[in-house]
């Protein structure tokens, strides 16, 4: 996917809180609550938690899910006569609401404000909890730590959701099971898991985690820190009923009704062997066929996002429609050869044109039909492969990039603060942060002395926050290191630089060109209208903007398109824009 973590969206994704100042005595109050905060063009959901009344101290805990914030304690509690305060001393901004009971007791309305912002505030009661797929805000009561056990992690600028059962085997020893289900990851052995008296610890050493938690009183939670490689962070594992699964209605199951074979080929100016997957429907043929371009990141065959496999989705649902399809796992992800961390957009687009000619080759496939259908970044790998490669017979790009990548960048931060409502609190400085490192990359490039004027410079802006606060968001010189490895990877200085317009210019074949009206990491308005100005100075006679409404970078259906929605939709490809694409290229091959 084109997810850029730089450090300003760490910066300001949770750059932004809530908490209370009220009274007691007010039982209504008391529950589980849920709504948004009314911010312009985005409404943020909330969920608080509220406990006290009838002569015991008011106390409480607030959700946001799209700043990643879970389980934050609220300051200056106070419920009195329907009127509740709350606020969350230690974030910027000094954040406050307040609020009113209605009469029944099953609802607040209020305002929370920020510095000298205010947003209308509206909250439901919810008498049977949250939805099963979200960490509940209150654990279930228990004794032991057999069970299971459920939470969130903030791992940079996404939220992993946690699952783990605990069990005794038959020697009466602690045994446990780890599914991440933001990944897709299920059932993963822990194998040294072990009662420590007061709490939980285990290890998995493969894949250097670990956890250390202390069980809470009434056994409702495991609260303590979770180790990945050497980063540390913290987690709270609420205790549940049954942990949740997640479900992806879409995906295939076999028997297919065609021919599904693993191959291998090669890139031959790199000695790099790739390895993927040739969906071949049923007949004699030739058949027409598609290559699958992947977007950024180590991308496997079925382009695994968050639990999704898009890839696996399109390529079935394309196959089935009389399309050969092969998707292939990056170099150096998965079964591909080669070394994915020194790779450059130009080494994939030369892998992509190496499973290209594969295809053509190939005794089922028309060699006059073969075409490519890039997500993203792949969608700046494909215009260079036609280049190299006339024969292409057609490019379909799903939420491809059509101008400049800085620009795309810019437009995704801003797309993203908005979203997690933390735009209003956005300095001049902060803003110009990003544009100054891009411009000493491009102009001066991936020196030793240009990386210490970068770091300098995401210094100078976690320095602006207090010691309180940068706790509170987690922020370290350890994420400036981490940022600094992906801002002067050759990948990204490379890419940094690429204009796809001059490419496109120069494209003759057929383009059908998609993206999401919702899709926050490659603006659809931008983009789309880049494909068709360029396609056209070139004189492209064949060119097919299509703009989907409501639909996010991954094309699902949508609320927000921010991209912690993603692992939450269990639609994994709209339908309708499968559709789109398989009517579009079989009118283009002759189907």
């Amino acid at each position: 996917m084109f997810s850029i973590r730089l450090v300003l969206r760490v910066l300001l994704l949770l750059a932004f809180g809530l908490s209370l100042r009220a009274h007691a005595e007010e039982p209504s109050a008391a529950g589980l609550w849920q709504g948004t905060i009314e911010m312009p063009d985005v409404s943020l959901a909330v969920r608080l938690d509220l406990a006290g009344g009838s002569g015991h101290p008011w106390s409480g805990s607030i959700d946001i899910p799209a700043q990643m914030l879970r389980g934050a304690q609220l300051e200056s509690l106070t419920v009195e006569d329907g009127e509740l305060a709350f606020f969350l001393a230690d974030l910027p901004g000094q954040p406050v609401c307040e609020g009113t009971v209605s009469p029944d007791g099953e609802s607040i309305e209020g305002y929370f404000s920020q510095g000298a912002h205010s947003f209308p505030l509206r909250l439901q009661r919810v008498e049977g909890g949250i939805a099963p797929d979200e960490v509940p805000l209150r654990g279930l009561p228990g004794s032991g730590l057999t069970g299971h056990w459920f939470g969130a992690l903030r791992a940079g600028p996404q939220e992993l959701r946690l699952a783990i059962h605990v069990e005794r085997d038959e020697e009466g020893q602690l045994a446990g099971f780890l599914d991440v289900l933001d990944q897709g990851v299920k059932d993963v052995r822990i194998p040294q898991l072990r009662d420590t008296g007061d709490g939980l610890r285990f290890a998995i050493g493969a894949i250097q985690l670990a956890f250390d938690g202390t069980l809470a009183a009434d056994g409702s939670e495991l609260r303590g820190t979770w180790k990945m490689g050497q980063q540390l962070l913290p987690l709270v594992l609420k205790r549940v009923a049954e942990a949740p699964r997640l479900v992806r209605p879409q995906e295939p199951c076999g028997p297919f009704p065609y021919d599904v074979r693993d191959v291998r080929f090669t890139n031959v100016e790199d000695g790099v062997v790739l390895a993927g997957t040739l969906t071949l429907p049923p007949g004699k043929g030739p058949h027409p066929a598609a290559v699958l371009l992947s977007g950024s990141g180590p991308q496997d065959r079925d382009e695994t996002v968050q639990g999704h496999r898009p890839f696996l989705v399109l390529a079935d649902h394309l196959t089935r429609q009389g399309i050969a399809v092969l998707r292939f796992d990056n170099r150096g992800v998965a079964q591909s050869e080669g070394n994915f961390g020194t790779a450059t957009h130009e080494d994939f687009a030369a892998d992509a044109l190496a499973a290209f000619e594969y295809l053509r080759r190939h005794e089922a496939i028309d060699p006059e039909r073969v075409g490519l259908v890039a997500h993203s970044e792949g969608g700046a790998h494909a215009p260079l492969v036609a280049l190299e490669a006339p024969e292409v017979a057609y490019i379909v790009s799903l939420a491809g990039v059509g101008v400049p990548i800085e620009q795309v960048l810019q437009q995704q931060q801003e797309d993203l603060r908005r979203l997690s409502g933390v735009a209003h609190l956005t300095a001049d400085g902060e803003r110009t942060l990003s544009r100054r490192m891009f411009q000493l990359l491009r102009e001066e490039g991936a020196t030793p002395a240009v990386r210490a004027r970068v770091r300098s410079l995401m210094q100078e802006a976690l320095a602006a926050y207090s010691e309180e606060q940068r706790e509170a968001l987690r922020l370290s010189e350890g994420m400036i290191e981490q940022q600094l490895q992906m801002l002067f990877s050759p990948w990204f200085v490379k890419l940094l630089a690429y204009d796809p317009r001059p490419v496109l210019e120069q494209v003759r074949c057929p383009v059908l060109a998609i993206n999401g009206t919702k899709d926050v990491q490659v603006s659809a308005e931008m983009n789309l209208a880049g494909f068709q100005s360029a396609l056209n100075a070139g004189g492209n006679p064949d060119v097919t903007i299509v703009e989907l409404p409501g639909l996010n970078h991954l094309f699902q259906r949508a609320i927000t398109g921010g991209i912690e929605e993603y692992a939450r939709i269990d639609e994994t490809f709209n339908p309708q824009a499968l559709q789109l694409v398989s009517d579009w290229i079989s009118k283009r091959t002759g189907l």
